[in-house]
């Protein structure tokens, strides 16, 4: 082991693991691979030495290099000592555990430092105040960087996998060794991200997760270390601020818009199909092995022409890709959908298309509302808020939601 080890310190290709398992002959060797957490920390030595000795002069390093090999022999000789699995396996990790301590004390300036509680606060709340800006400033757009903070260039390959696209990336060595990142204090599974980014700030990277496909919502930032093991530095959380505009050639918008904003519910009130589905639409040939089901039925002057259609109210939901969710409302008569101009005027103004794979996906809320006698429908999905109206056979826009993000720094690492 001492000759194999020391060289694998020497020359650096140690990142994966300290030396390939399947070549261990010594019983040391097999000793550290038969156990998980002597492997680990014997990883963890090992750049943490390499970290150390290029940061050294030449005299330095020479004599860095001596106290490891001292130290190597040290190990080997007491090792030679315990007698069963559990002693050598308990010797070894205590043995390595030790020797990074003193590493760490000795040569801490020489080592990876966490940026100050005060760094990360600045760096934070800049991506907070101007996530697009920010990240387009300071993006590694090249695919060979110092990922995990260790000075030397790892070859990184980002791609996303799955229905849902997730993004992944792959990190490796100048000799295609893969590098195995330890997610410490959480899970993938505890953010949904759909993006991310690498940042160069300051002599360190970072990489920066979004909520979305784009850059304008940041989930958190982490930070790789040359123990390959990335931890969350800050999070952050996104609201959505709306101003509802009026469309100034259609009479009251002002009014309604200023209404709805402020939800005063005194000036409108909200129509409901709530009726219990009574058709026989589970045999209509559009939910027939479908994801969409009849919630509820009723009548509704949706038109304003003083004549109320019968109208049934509709969920639709997917698990395909990331899922798709949709609430919209569809024209019925006795037997079947209907097929008239009006119908298409309700599902064009809801934004569906009925022979996609998915009408539309998105809604928060849709609801029918009457103001001043006059119906109105309320469009409310993920990306737009919009009041329309259908009067005299037209689809006419009253209000246009303007909306905003305002990002906060939820938690900062100290």
């Amino acid at each position: 082991m001492n000759k194999l080890l020391l060289i694998l310190f020497l020359t650096g290709s140690l990142y994966s693991a300290s030396f390939d398992c399947t070549k261990a002959s010594t019983t040391i060797e097999k000793a550290i691979c038969k156990s998980n957490t002597v492997s680990k920390i014997d990883e963890k030595l090992s750049m943490t030495f390499n970290t150390i000795r290029k940061s050294l002069n030449t005299k330095e390093s020479k004599k860095f290099i001596e106290a490891q090999k001292l130290w190597l022999k040290k190990r080997d000789t007491e090792f030679a000592q315990k007698i069963n699995d559990t002693e050598k396996e308990n010797f070894l990790y205590s043995f390595y555990e030790n020797r990074l301590d003193e590493l760490k004390e000795y040569y801490a300036s020489r080592i990876f430092k966490f940026p100050s509680g005060k760094e990360l606060n600045q760096i934070c709340n800049s991506i907070a105040t101007q996530p697009i800006t920010f990240t387009e400033l300071n993006q590694i757009l090249i695919n060979d960087f110092d990922v995990n903070n260790d000075g030397i260039n790892e070859h990184v390959i980002c791609t996303t996998q799955g229905t849902a696209h997730v993004p992944i990336c792959k990190y490796m060595l100048e000799d295609n060794t893969t590098i195995d990142i330890d997610q410490i204090g959480f899970e993938w599974k505890d953010y949904w991200t759909y993006n991310q980014k690498f940042l160069q700030i300051k002599e360190k990277v970072y990489k920066l997760n979004f909520k979305d496909d784009g850059i304008k919502e940041p989930s958190f930032l982490s930070i790789i270390t040359p123990e390959n093991e990335e931890e969350v530095v800050c999070e952050f959380e996104t609201k959505e601020l709306e101003e509802l505009v009026p469309n100034d050639y259609i009479e009251n918008s002002n009014e309604i818009c200023k209404a709805l904003e402020n939800q005063d519910k005194t000036k409108y009130s909200y129509i409901n199909t709530n009726k219990k589905v009574t058709h026989n639409i589970s045999e209509l040939n559009r939910f027939k092995k479908s994801s969409s089901y009849p919630k509820s039925q009723g009548k509704i002057d949706f038109d304003n022409d003083l004549n109320d259609e019968m109208l049934v109210e509709i969920d639709y939901a997917s698990g395909a890709g990331r899922g798709c969710d949709f609430h919209y409302y569809d024209e019925i008569n006795e037997t079947n959908f209907t097929n008239s101009y009006k119908r298409n005027l309700l599902l064009g103004m809801q934004s569906v298309s009925i022979d996609s794979y998915h009408p539309n996906c998105g809604v928060v809320n849709t609801k029918f509302f009457k103001y001043k006698d006059i119906i109105y429908y309320d469009y409310h999905t993920k990306s737009n808020h919009n009041i329309y109206l259908i009067q005299d056979k037209k689809i006419h826009t009253v209000c246009i939601g303007k909306k905003r993000n305002k990002i906060s720094v939820t938690y900062v690492r100290e």
